[in-house]
């Protein structure tokens, strides 16, 4: 049978701990797909899958054949494989520019040219703080964070 690659965010489901982290790609927010220039019969072809953790953390899962940057070492050669590679937001926002058109980074990542508003994710226990603080002062949450990094 063969692999079934080039399905972008309906590959496989992969679960990994890494540095005491979760990614999981069943339960991450799907950003963006991207694969190789070649053809998905090529050996050499691969697809990378950007998502974010419910905890904010970025991570790509990479997919490919067995001359691709994701292969697998088997006692007789080499084979398919898969990675989880987990990300910095600078590393997202870098794997973003290189692999996607100016729209699918915007949509992720905003608008890159301007100071508009950003998505910001935050623990349970930090919005409940955020929110006591914001009861108290009658401020908003977006001026309260403003004033914390001094905005």
């Amino acid at each position: 049978m063969p692999l079934q690659l080039g399905r972008g965010r309906k590959g496989k489901i992969m679960y990994k701990v890494i540095k005491g982290a979760r990614y999981n790609t069943e339960t991450a927010k799907y950003l963006a797909s991207w694969n190789a220039p070649y053809a998905v019969s090529d050996f050499k072809y691969y697809e990378e899958t950007l998502y974010r953790t419910k905890a904010g953390n970025y991570f790509i899962h990479g997919e490919g054949h067995g001359a691709s940057p994701y292969r697998k070492r088997e006692p007789d050669g080499w084979t398919h494989g898969e990675k989880i590679i987990p990300m910095t937001y600078e590393q997202a926002k870098k794997w973003a520019e290189d692999h996607l058109d100016g729209g699918e980074y915007e949509a992720i990542f905003g608008n890159a040219d301007s100071g508009a508003d950003a998505t910001l994710t935050v623990s349970a226990s930090a919005m409940r703080k955020l929110q006591q603080i914001q009861s108290q002062s009658g401020k908003t949450i977006k001026a309260i964070i403003d004033d914390m990094v001094g905005v």
